[in-house]
């Protein structure tokens, strides 16, 4: 008898590290596709990157987006002005949610925050865990909110730096608004406003 539940335990664990490395394998296959599309947008010409600007890959578009600021270009401002906030995940799958990374924490893009069910929930970004939103229902449905996601310091500093180069009044004023609610860039957001400002008169 004991043997058979000595059996039975070396079983389960054996299906639980397969399983672990199942969700490692997918961080790692995400995270090593991201450092390919970063190696393929610094060779795009301006076309290609404006084409990019229509990807569902936030961070796609946001590299996108510096690279066509930085060639004088304003066509990826709004993506620009999205990458400031949080980025919201969507379930795409039913059921209850299990996080894992607790708000607050460092995440890197492509890592597990959450479980739902069977569904494996990847930030998108690296940065951190915001909050995780709660179902009227108790469980998730596809296209409900499931987390939010606060880049990181050093991508919003970027980002500010990019709208500075091609910003117009307007985005000045969104800067500040901005500033507002994350007063630790009032300073970026002070230099931009004034670069943005000085370049139209």
């Amino acid at each position: 008898m004991k043997w058979f539940l000595v059996a039975i335990l070396l079983a389960a664990l054996s299906t639980l590290i397969w399983f672990k490395r199942g969700d490692v394998r997918k961080e790692i296959d995400f995270r090593r596709a991201q450092q390919a599309r970063e190696a393929s947008v610094t060779s795009l010409n301006v076309e290609q990157l404006r084409n990019l600007l229509e990807q569902d890959d936030v961070e796609v578009r946001r590299m996108a987006a510096i690279r066509l600021a930085h060639a004088n270009d304003a066509t990826g401002r709004g993506a620009l002005i999205a990458s400031l906030y949080p980025q919201t995940i969507f379930a795409t799958g039913t059921g209850n949610l299990q996080p894992i990374i607790v708000p607050g924490k460092s995440v890197r893009i492509g890592e597990t925050i959450a479980t739902l069910t069977a569904e494996n929930i990847l930030s998108p970004i690296n940065g951190k865990v915001l909050r995780y939103y709660q179902s009227d229902e108790g469980s998730f449905k596809p296209g409900q909110r499931v987390a939010a996601i606060l880049p990181k310091q050093d991508t919003v500093k970027d980002v500010i730096k990019a709208i500075a180069l091609i910003g117009k009044a307007s985005d000045a004023e969104e800067l500040e608004e901005f500033a507002k609610s994350y007063p630790k860039f009032a300073a970026e957001v002070v230099s931009a406003s004034q670069t943005i400002r000085a370049r139209r008169k």
